[in-house]
C-alpha cells in the first residue's frame, strides 16, 4: 500500500502556484476535470505523486493562453524585423539607384564635354578652311594676275 504524505499549507501553497493557482478563487474552481471533487484534493493527489498538474484543464488553458500571448509576441517581432528589413532593403535600392544616377550624371557631363570639344574643333576647322578658302582665292587672283603679266610680256 502506497503512504498518503500530510500536506503542508506551505506545500499546498507552492503546488498551486506552480499550477498558476494564484488566487483564491483560481483555487476553488473544483470543476472535477481532473477526477477530483476539488482543487485541493488534486494539489494533494499532486503532491502525493499521484496525478499532475497537467491533468488540470485550467492549468492546461492557462499554458495555451501563456503560449499564445508568446506566439503573438514572437510574431510582432518578426514583423518588426520584416520592417527593419524592408526599410534596409529600400535604403540599398535608393542607394543604388542614386549611384546609377550619379554614374549617369557623370556620364552625361562627359557626353557635353566632349560635344563642346567637338564644337570647339568644328569651330575652328571652320575658320581654317575659310582661311584656305581665302588664300586659294588670293591665290588664285594672284595667278591670274601672273599669267596676264606672263600673257603681256609675250606680247
Amino acid at each position: 500500500m502506497t503512504n498518503v504524505l500530510v500536506v503542508t499549507k506551505t506545500e499546498l501553497n507552492a503546488i498551486f502556484n506552480d499550477m498558476g493557482k494564484t488566487t483564491p478563487a483560481s483555487r476553488c474552481i473544483n470543476c472535477s476535470c481532473c477526477g477530483y471533487d476539488t482543487c485541493e484534493q488534486m494539489a494533494k493527489a499532486i503532491h502525493n505523486g499521484f496525478n499532475y498538474k497537467e491533468n488540470c484543464i485550467h492549468f492546461v488553458k492557462d499554458q495555451v493562453e501563456i503560449e499564445k500571448e508568446h506566439a503573438l509576441k514572437l510574431a510582432q517581432e518578426v514583423e518588426e524585423e520584416k520592417d527593419v528589413i524592408s526599410k534596409q532593403q529600400d535604403k540599398i535600392i535608393t542607394t543604388v539607384i542614386l549611384a546609377d544616377i550619379d554614374a549617369i550624371q557623370k556620364s552625361a557631363e562627359l557626353l557635353k564635354d566632349t560635344i563642346e570639344d567637338v564644337n570647339l574643333r568644328t569651330e575652328s576647322l571652320a575658320a581654317v578652311t575659310e582661311e584656305i578658302s581665302s588664300s586659294s582665292d588670293t591665290i588664285l587672283a594672284s595667278s591670274a594676275d601672273v599669267k596676264n603679266s606672263l600673257e603681256a610680256l609675250t606680247e
